[in-house]
């Protein structure tokens, strides 16, 4: 999961997983749409954020390039589907 430290709100894959999905900023729960794997190893990193809706590693990534909304893209490496975790 992922928290907002500013209003609490969780990351979350909202819609159902093809290119363009929305990601939002929603209450926290412990649902698999608010799970992402980074394979990130902390505590600073440099790494992509891919769903794990469906409680699996999904090959969709959220990405901040195309608008400015967050969206869920395949996984491909791009700039925009990097964040800084720290």
């Amino acid at each position: 999961m992922f928290i907002n430290q500013a209003d609490g709100l969780c990351i979350n894959e909202f819609e159902p997983l093809v290119n363009g999905a929305l990601v939002l900023m929603v209450g926290c729960a412990r649902v698999s749409n608010e799970e992402w794997q980074t394979h990130a190893v902390l505590p600073f990193a440099l790494a992509s954020l891919e769903s794990r809706s469906g409680n699996r590693d999904s090959g969709f990534c959220a990405d901040g390039g195309l608008t400015r909304a967050l969206l869920m893209l395949r996984c491909d490496g791009r700039n925009s589907q990097i964040w800084n975790i720290s």
